[in-house]
């Protein structure tokens, strides 16, 4: 078998059991397999100028059945021109529905705003919080994926009509943002706002949210106050972890993957002691080989205050 037979691709990861898993296609494999990423360990190289796959899509289906894809990805992108479209076209579908006209809308579309919702208010170590919305049947695995840290349910709905005007209302009446850059949960998790202070912020911003909705008098919303832990806050291994300071895609390196927190890795490398967190997102689509030389070493130098 050639250097070139032997090499793997992360083409994604997903939380749909409730336990991390890494979609990887193997040199024998032909088409992409859930593997456990927790105990999972990586010693791999890739080759400088080497092949990136497109990662696939979801499309219409749900995220946690995503369809492999046989094309190369756009120069800057890890999807191929297709998957590109679809992904927009339906996530565009998707969070603008609420302000079209019914006829308008997407069957598929439609019928997946027709379940029950909720919406909630995450907050991640950083000090970030943010307004959600989910299915009901997703939620906490919604909240799973983003690496939220500490989370509160504000809110349940009929359908998924009402729960987007409710959070874009939250959005704009009150300045909650709906989304929260990789590079913020990476930083708060080497550099942590303690808990109490998350949860004491989201108190703040849940009786926002309920005033929010009280306002709105729309009799699908049901106000509610849930709150949500990740059980990776209750693991002694992000009391203290590093950011890792070398890219994943490129060069080598020897990862004991330990935990994992929405898309990012905490691991060891081999034989050290030192927690390193990093996003696994970077090697998706990129072709790994075996690792044939010792990886160089990588210095801990945490920020100072």
């Amino acid at each position: 078998m050639t250097a070139a037979e032997q090499r793997s691709v992360m083409l994604g990861m997903s939380w749909a059991t409730g336990e991390p898993l890494a979609r990887v296609r193997r040199p024998e494999q032909p088409l992409a397999e859930p593997e456990p990423l927790r105990g999972l360990s990586l010693a791999y190289e890739v080759p400088d100028g080497g092949p990136r796959h497109c990662i696939g899509h979801s499309g219409t289906r749900s995220r946690d059945e995503p369809l492999d894809c046989p094309n190369k990805p756009e120069a800057g992108s890890r999807t191929c021109t297709s998957c590109s479209v679809k992904d927009a076209m339906y996530a565009s579908s998707l969070h603008h529905a609420h302000t079209r006209a019914r006829a308008a809308i997407d069957p598929d579309v439609a019928e997946h705003l027709r379940q029950p919702n909720r919406l909630y208010l995450a907050a991640f170590r950083d000090g970030s919080i943010k307004v959600g919305t989910s299915t009901a049947a997703r939620a906490e695995t919604r909240l799973l994926e983003q690496g939220a840290w500490v989370a509160r349910f504000v809110a349940t709905t009929t359908d998924g009509y009402s729960v987007r005007d409710l959070e874009d209302r939250i959005t704009i009446d009150v300045g909650l943002t709906q989304a929260v850059a990789i590079g913020r949960k990476l930083d708060g998790l080497a550099q942590p706002r303690v808990d109490q202070w998350l949860h004491e912020q989201l108190d703040i911003w849940t009786a926002a949210a309920h005033d929010v909705l009280a306002v709105m008098q729309d009799p699908r919303l049901t106000a509610v106050e849930e709150p949500w832990l990740n059980p990776a806050a209750e693991a002694d291994v992000w009391r203290s972890v590093h950011r890792y300071p070398q890219p994943l895609d490129r060069g080598s390196h020897v990862l004991d993957i330990v935990d994992v927190c929405g898309r990012a890795i905490a691991f060891r490398r081999h034989r050290g002691d030192d927690v390193f967190v990093a996003d696994l997102r970077s090697l998706f689509g990129v072709e790994f080989g075996p690792l044939e030389a010792e990886p160089e070493a990588v210095a801990v130098q945490d920020a100072l205050f």
